[in-house]
């Protein structure tokens, strides 16, 4: 992707994940919800961590994030428990959507997180 691009994605336990392109580099930084600010007053994601990314976990990013925002009958309009939220801006464009629970998403969830080690620091 030549254009500079950045992800921006919330989990559905409100875990968020920047990835973005940062010249030739693409950097992603993870930061977890804390007990503070979880309803249950005692859910964590983990710890916050940030570095960078290989150029085949960004082709596969692509193709994962392409395959959801395409997939309409899993989009929802307003942000429900549970639900993804992703906004993906290229030079001055953005696209936001929200992605319901289910299979795709978590699998994404799971990808995102073992491939990145997000929360495990």
């Amino acid at each position: 992707m030549a254009e500079p691009w950045m992800l921006d994605y919330s989990d559905g336990s409100s875990n968020h994940t920047r990835i973005w392109q940062e010249g030739e580099a693409v950097r992603y930084e993870y930061t977890p919800t804390t007990p503070q600010h979880s309803s249950s007053g005692t859910y964590s994601g983990g710890r916050p961590t940030r570095g960078l990314v290989p150029e085949a976990f960004v082709v596969e990013l692509w193709g994962r994030i392409q395959a959801m925002a395409t997939d309409t009958s899993q989009h929802t309009r307003v942000r429900i428990m549970g639900s993804g939220a992703f906004t993906i801006a290229i030079d001055d464009d953005a696209q936001h959507f929200q992605v319901r629970r289910c299979a795709s998403l978590r699998d994404f969830d799971a990808w995102l997180r073992a491939t990145l080690n997000l929360g495990r620091g």
